[in-house]
């Protein structure tokens, strides 16, 4: 009778802690950015690629950070990163609290951005007399 060969898989091992945390920070950071970069260059009034490009960037940094902070709630929890190693509980919570605050991050950047677009075209005019 044939025997099947025995197959074997060398999976790398799980990220470390600190390249965890900066692979979290670059993605959020990505997606914030596309975010101000979107509020900043869509205007209701003009049409063009820019504004196209703008609504694509909105919805992609969106999209990342929506992403993003669904990979720590309890509904997707199988991911490798464990920040107390003896506490189930805390991992929890941290991670509950990491994706919430990957979400509502998302909405301040665009308050703060449309804010910060506001402030430059309300000033107002020198005159030099």
């Amino acid at each position: 009778m044939l025997q099947a060969d025995a197959v074997q898989f060398n999976f790398p091992p799980p990220p470390t802690f600190v390249e965890a945390i900066v692979a979290i920070l670059l993605w959020w950071l990505i997606g914030l950015l596309l975010i101000a970069f979107g509020t900043r260059f869509v205007y209701p009034d003009k049409s063009g690629w820019l504004n196209l490009l703008a609504v694509a960037a909105l919805a992609l940094g969106f999209l990342a950070c929506f992403l993003l902070g669904f990979g720590f709630t309890p509904l997707n929890y199988h991911h490798l990163i464990a920040w107390v190693p003896d506490n189930r509980a805390l991992n929890y919570w941290i991670d509950l609290g990491l994706g919430l605050t990957i979400w509502i991050s998302a909405p301040f950047a665009v308050r703060a951005t449309r804010k910060q677009r506001q402030l430059r075209t309300n000033q107002p005019k020198l005159h030099a007399n």
